[in-house]
Parts: C-alpha cells; sequence; structure tokens
C-alpha cells in the first residue's frame, strides 16, 4: 500500500516536471511533494511506534525477570500495580 502510494506521488512529480527537469506545472508539482512529504511523516511515526513497543517489551521482559527474584507476595503486589497502572492508561479518555 505504501509503495503504491509513493509511486503515485512519483507520478505526480513525473507529470509535473519536463524531460530536462524544469517544473511545467507548480501546482501538480507541489501537491507531489506535499504527498511525499506526508507519507514520509506517517513511516516515521509507524517506525517510531514498533520501536516503542520494543523498547516496552525488553523494559518488561526485565521487569519480569526481577520479579522471577522477590518473594512470592512481594512480586504479587508489584505485578498487580503494573497492571493497574496499565489499565489506567489504556482506559479511555470518556469513561
Amino acid at each position: 500500500m505504501y509503495e503504491a502510494l509513493l509511486a503515485d506521488a512519483e507520478a505526480l512529480r513525473a507529470h509535473a516536471v519536463d524531460r530536462r527537469g524544469k517544473i511545467t506545472d507548480a501546482r501538480q508539482f507541489e501537491k507531489s511533494i506535499v504527498l511525499r512529504e506526508r507519507l514520509l511523516s506517517q513511516q516515521a511515526e509507524m517506525m517510531n511506534f514498533f520501536q516503542d513497543q520494543e523498547t516496552l517489551k525488553l523494559f518488561f521482559d526485565e521487569i519480569r525477570g526481577i520479579v522471577k527474584d522477590l518473594p512470592k507476595e512481594t512480586a504479587l503486589k508489584l505485578m498487580a500495580r503494573l497492571h493497574g497502572g496499565q489499565h489506567r492508561r489504556l482506559k479511555p479518555a470518556h469513561a
């Protein structure tokens, strides 16, 4: 999907310039830039999202490792607090 949208933006650009690269349709050329910029921005947001997910996974893997060394009662209390905090963060704002 991303590749198809990028190809469309490149096609817009190609139609806006002549063989020498001179802009022949400024409005279409601008649209191609805006579309490519939006696609790049969205791709960066997705990359950040997945990087954040990996960071959280590593963090909680470390927490699970630490919890194994705690007394059972303390471990259960810690996990309950972490779960409660996560539940509050994920709760919809209007609820």
